[in-house]
């Protein structure tokens, strides 16, 4: 629909007539000025002596979600020299002194550009075909028939939604937001607690709520809502490459804002609202609508889902990747990259000093230019539109560095080390035992955290000897190569799929007693039974675990990895699944906890006392109605009834009476002793979980738990899934529907 100038903003300057009544500063006037370059002065003479009607203006959304609107009148725009200047008028909606601190410091208005020479909306045949090709997303309620013929597509607002401000900002709070932009209005804002949001809109009251729309290489320009009553403020242009990753009711962080003020004398209920949309072609395809219908239909889907990240734009298999590394080395601790530039960051003597000092180059107004080491991640930030910041340092932070990170506005950290030493933030020693690839829990749970936010993790594994391994996204809870590919794998496997977790020795078999072919083919044939959407889940060690992972990644499942810090026992650390994590020797307890959460059906071999406590915690979880029972496949290809201790002893917990000893009840419920389920060899492994697979229900009533015990399963379980933003599986989504809980 545009054809912009350029990437440079329209700057206001005002005059010295501030109006000021009974509600405070609300109205400042000025002149908006935009420096053209080589043919923009052509063009612009062309359409001010032709139709200045052609000129348009894209407000900052920044500035509408604090309350402040802009009004250019381009049609008394004139040409001095190189300079395009128009009067405007600034009018404040907030409680907050904008205008004031306006007065006294240069603002960015937004762009100005000029309408195509046929720049109607799209209609609504042409909506439903970008529909069609993936390009537009409306929310799954939306029906095709809503869109008018002439292409308005009216939005409800998306309930108990609403951003907010502090009551009271400084001076220096909207400073900081007038040169920083969305980066400074992030660190104020807040997602008003449900509880607390108005169901109505009162007269000369101001609202951000949220859309859930999501479109590639689309423009479209949000219209007032109820017949005008509501005036949305003057940021109505949605980018066709940043309006994505906003397609979501649950998760507030993926709405389309919308700015609202109402200019009638009557309240308005917010249920009531429909928000028009309108759908224009790009002046030019850009750069991710070109490479957009090549990307598989998982990536497509991902992309309105969670939006556009680096590693969708750039190849991290590139050299330069590795090199930016070699430039932190020395005297530079790390690098902090925006839109505009880069920040070093000299090495400090004590951690709090390095912390601060990195907190300073975020709000660093002199911006250096990005040297040759970090172009490719300037280029990939800008081809994004991403808002926020790349930090490039040599170690991950603590809990508190990376919340305090992200606050300030960064968004994408990449780093070598997992660990950044509190006391000595110096290289480990040469020669160390142990490479820095190990998590606690605090940390991993911090990152999954700030992973749903929107932050991204990128590692490069520096091994101990030295040696670096490729570069590794956090995604969904683990590191994985970011290749599409891989990310298809996972999203098969979290929105629809299922995974089997591996339980067993990390002692080799001898020769005489290969498991190896046995557990590939037990894998494939769940494969095949799973439509392919099946993860395998191991302890990343050696024996059971790696002829799982081998096998999975042989019939192209994904292989899940979550490893510890067995190092100094002799073990290895295996970098070859698709996804993995290592987690610190004294986390057990908690990397069985992610087991639990991602996994479906356990399957254990023969092992010692590690696979015997995972058994016996997945046996607990299962007992307190943590989530679902399933069958729990115990495997004995000795022959010699290596599990039937372990079954009678639950069988003797689950009578009144134990010898002389007897109980008010049992100590375990009746159902757990028919939740184990025994076998020879793994095609009965492969049988059982292929009849629970068929009828789920069938299980749940032969082993005889009660509906109102298995309703308080499926609630937690739903929970669990909801905790690690995951789909149900596709097999069981019937049983969680007929309980009415989706």
């Amino acid at each position: 629909m545009t054809l912009h100038f350029s990437e440079r903003d329209a700057q206001f300057h005002a005059n010295q007539n501030l109006a000021i009544d009974g509600n405070g500063d609300n109205k400042l006037d000025g002149e908006a000025r935009l420096i053209l370059e080589g043919a923009e002065i052509g063009w612009v003479k062309d359409i001010l002596s032709d139709n200045p009607n052609r000129l348009i203006q894209g407000g900052k959304s920044t500035l509408g979600q604090a309350g402040v609107d802009s009004s250019i009148d381009l049609s008394q725009a004139v040409i001095e020299g190189n300079v395009l200047s128009a009067p405007v008028e600034l009018l404040n909606y907030s409680p907050h002194q904008w205008l004031r601190v306006v007065q006294q410091n240069p603002l960015e208005l937004g762009k100005i550009g000029m309408r195509s020479e046929d720049h109607l909306p799209m209609g609504k045949s042409e909506i439903i075909d970008l529909i069609n090709q993936g390009f537009i997303q409306l929310p799954k309620y939306y029906k095709k028939n809503l869109i008018s013929e002439t292409g308005e597509v009216p939005l409800k607002l998306v309930p108990g939604v609403e951003w907010i401000l502090p009551p009271e900002l400084t001076d220096d709070e909207i400073l900081s937001m007038i040169k920083n932009g969305r980066i400074a209005l992030r660190k104020l804002q807040a997602i008003a607690p449900r509880n607390r949001v108005s169901q109505i809109v009162s007269p000369g009251e101001t609202f951000v709520g949220g859309i859930p729309v999501s479109m590639v290489g689309v423009t479209a320009m949000v219209g007032d809502a109820v017949g005008g009553v509501l005036k949305h403020l003057e940021a109505r242009r949605l980018d066709g490459d940043r309006t994505t990753g906003t397609f979501g009711y649950k998760d507030p962080t993926k709405l389309v804002h919308v700015e609202l003020v109402n200019q009638g004398d009557q309240a308005v209920t917010k249920s009531e609202v429909r928000v028009p949309l309108t759908f224009h072609e790009n002046g030019s395809p850009s750069p991710v609508q070109k490479v957009f219908k090549g990307w598989t239909p998982d990536k497509q889907k991902r992309i309105h889902r969670e939006g556009i990240a680096l590693s969708d734009v750039l190849d991290f298999s590139d050299e330069s990747f590795c090199r930016m590394f070699e430039i932190i080395r020395g005297k530079t601790h790390s690098v902090v990259i925006r839109k505009g530039g880069m920040v070093s960051v000299p090495e400090s003597q004590t951690y709090d000093w390095q912390k601060k000092a990195e907190v300073k180059a975020l709000n660093d107004n002199d911006l250096c230019r990005t040297s040759n080491g970090f172009k490719k991640l300037q280029q990939g930030l800008e081809s994004t539109h991403e808002q926020g910041a790349i930090l490039v340092t040599r170690a991950l932070g603590s809990i508190s560095h990376l919340e305090q990170l992200y606050e300030q506005g960064v968004r994408h950290i990449f780093f070598e080390r997992m660990n950044m030493d509190r006391i000595s933030h110096e290289e480990p020693e040469q020669g160390s035992a142990r490479g820095d690839l190990y998590l606690d829990s605090g940390k991993h749970l911090k990152m999954l955290d700030l992973e749903y936010k929107g932050m991204k993790f990128y590692w490069r594994p520096k091994l101990a000897n030295g040696d670096t391994m490729a570069m590794r996204e956090f995604y969904r809870g683990a590191f994985i190569l970011p290749d599409q590919e891989n990310k298809d794998l996972v999203d098969r496997v979290s929105f629809k799929g299922a995974s089997i977790a591996m339980f067993g020795s990390s002692v080799d078999e001898s020769e005489e007693n290969p498991l190896e072919d046995e557990i590939s083919d037990f894998v494939g044939r769940l494969g095949v039974t799973f439509n392919g959407h099946l993860g395998i889940i191991h302890g990343n060690g050696p024996s059971v675990m790696a002829m799982a992972d081998k096998a999975a990644r042989k019939h192209g499942l994904l292989s899940i990895g979550m490893g510890m810090d067995f190092e100094q026992v002799g073990e290895i650390p295996n970098y070859t699944p698709q996804q993995l994590v290592f987690f610190k020797d004294n986390e057990i307890e908690y990397r069985q906890t992610c087991f639990e959460r991602l996994q479906t059906v356990p399957v254990f071999n023969l092992g010692g006392k590690g696979t015997y406590y995972e058994l016996i915690l997945s046996f607990l979880k299962t007992g307190l109605k943590s989530s679902l029972p399933v069958p729990i496949v115990l495997v004995d290809p000795t022959g010699t009834s290596f599990w039937q201790p372990t079954i009678g002893q639950v069988e003797n917990m689950a009578q009144n009476q134990i010898g002389s000893y007897s109980f008010a009840r049992p100590l375990t419920q009746k159902w757990t002793t028919e939740i184990f389920k025994p076998v020879k060899n793994y095609d009965e492994a492969a049988g059982v979980i292929e009849s629970f697979y068929k009828d789920p229900e069938a299980f749940w009533q032969q082993i005889g738990i009660s509906e109102a015990e298995l309703m308080v399963a499926f609630k937690n379980q739903l929970d669990l899934y909801k905790s690690v933003n995951q789909g149900i599986p596709d097999f069981l989504f019937p049983a969680f529907k007929k309980r009415g809980l989706i």
